[in-house]
C-alpha cells in the first residue's frame, strides 16, 4: 500500500463495533435514568433541577441523533465509492464511520456489511467471510439480507476452496429469492459440484442452467459453461461438451480462464 494508506483490519473493526454496541446499552440506561430521574425531581418540587435534567437528557438525544444522521451519510458514500471502484477512497470513509461512536445498532452493521462487500470486492476473501459471518449473528431476521450474505460467505468459501463451509453456506439459502440471486445461487451450485466432483448434479436442469448463464456477465457465463463443458466431458456427453466449450471460448480469453479455475485445463491441455 502506499504511504498514508489505511487499511482496516477485519477483526479489530468487529470489535470495535461489538464495544461501541456494549457503551451504547450503557448509554441507554443512562439516558433513561435521566428521563426518570427527572420525572421523579419534578414530581418531589424540585422543577428546576427535574427540567436541567430533562434539557440535557434531550441534548444527548438530539446529538446521537445527528451522530446517526452522520453514519447514514458516510454508509451511503462508501456504497457509492465501492460501487464505482474506489476502494481506497471508500476504506478512509469506513475508517471514519467506524472510529465515530453510533447509539444505533442499524448504522454501526452497515459499516461492518459496506467493509465486508469492499473486501469482497477487492479478492480479500477470508476478511470477507469474517465479517459476513459476524453479520449473520445480528441480522438474521432479515432474510434479504441474510440470503445475501449466505451467498457472499459461500462464494468466498469456495474461492478459499473451504468446501465443508461452502456447502454449509449455500444448503442454507432458500431457493425463492430475485433473478439476480438466482443467477448468483446457480453460478456457486455449478462451481461447488465441479469441485466435489459432483458431474451428474452439475449437469441437472442443464437446458435452464445454460439459459441462466446467458443472463451472467461475460466473464462469468464464460466459467460457468466451461464448468458445465467439463461436468459433460467426464459423463460421456461429448456433444454438448464441446458446445459447451465453444461458447467459453466465443465469452472469454482461454488461457485467463484456465488459469482462474485449473481443473478446466483438462478441457484445453494446450494452455
Amino acid at each position: 500500500m502506499s504511504d498514508g494508506a489505511i487499511e482496516i483490519d477485519a477483526r479489530k473493526a468487529i470489535g470495535w463495533v461489538r464495544r461501541a454496541g456494549v457503551l451504547a446499552g450503557v448509554l441507554r440506561i443512562v439516558l433513561l435514568s435521566g428521563v426518570a430521574g427527572g420525572f421523579v425531581l419534578t414530581a418531589a418540587g424540585q422543577q428546576t433541577i427535574g427540567m436541567v435534567v430533562m434539557a440535557i437528557v434531550i441534548a444527548a438525544l438530539f446529538m446521537l441523533a445527528g451522530r446517526s444522521m452522520r453514519a447514514q451519510q458516510t454508509l451511503a458514500r462508501a456504497s457509492g465509492l465501492i460501487g464505482i471502484g474506489q476502494y481506497g477512497e471508500a476504506e478512509k470513509t469506513l475508517d471514519e464511520g467506524l472510529r465515530a461512536f453510533v447509539i444505533y445498532r442499524s448504522p454501526r452493521l452497515g459499516l461492518l456489511q459496506n467493509l465486508a462487500a469492499l473486501r469482497h470486492a477487492q479478492g480479500r476473501f477470508p476478511e470477507a467471510a469474517i465479517l459476513s459471518r459476524e453479520l449473520l449473528r445480528y441480522r438474521r431476521s432479515d432474510s434479504v439480507l441474510t440470503r445475501t450474505l449466505r451467498l457472499m460467505l459461500a462464494e468466498c468459501a469456495l474461492e478459499m476452496n473451504d468446501l465443508p463451509a461452502a456447502h454449509a453456506a449455500l444448503q442454507q439459502i432458500p431457493p425463492q429469492m430475485p433473478m439476480r440471486e438466482m443467477l448468483k445461487l446457480m453460478e456457486l451450485q455449478v462451481d461447488y459440484c465441479v469441485r466435489i466432483s459432483a458431474w451428474p448434479a452439475a449437469l441437472d436442469q442443464l437446458g435452464t442452467k445454460i439459459e441462466m448463464s446467458e443472463l451472467l456477465p461475460a466473464e462469468v457465463a464464460a466459467r460457468v459453461q466451461a464448468l458445465l463443458a467439463l461436468a459433460a466431458l467426464k459423463l460421456g456427453r461429448n456433444d454438448w461438451s464441446v458446445w459447451l466449450k465453444r461458447r467459453a471460448e466465443l465469452l472469454t480469453d482461454v488461457p485467463k480462464l484456465v488459469q482462474t479455475r485449473g481443473a478446466l485445463a483438462e478441457l484445453w491441455p494446450s494452455n
